[in-house]
């Protein structure tokens, strides 16, 4: 009777073995899976940084754009005044020819 109860102890041992194995490798899961989901959210973390920084190089480049283009009309604008002024003054400048003759 003692080998028979010696056998069922070791069987319960051998089944809360099992138990324990079953339990720690469910518990080892959640931890590879908590380590997975925390590499993810890195991730996420830097991207959303990527794309903040993209954003904010992006508005400081059309910043820049919209800058060289209104620099670019007032120099068209200021051209075209002075173009129109010169042409003013050449006319007022000018002689008609019948008048030299005379």
């Amino acid at each position: 009777m003692a080998l028979a109860k010696s056998k069922e102890e070791r069987k319960k041992l051998r089944e809360e073995l099992m138990k324990r194995q079953e339990r720690d490798k469910g518990n080892f899961d959640i931890i590879q899976w908590g380590e997975a989901w925390k590499e993810s959210m890195m991730v996420v973390v830097q991207y959303k940084s990527r794309i903040q920084n993209e954003r904010k190089l992006s508005e400081n480049l059309m910043l820049e754009f919209q800058a060289a283009l209104e620099s670019k009309r007032k120099y068209v604008e200021d051209s075209e005044n002075h173009i129109g002024q010169t042409r003013t003054k050449t006319k007022t400048m000018e002689v008609p020819v019948d008048n030299l003759e005379q």
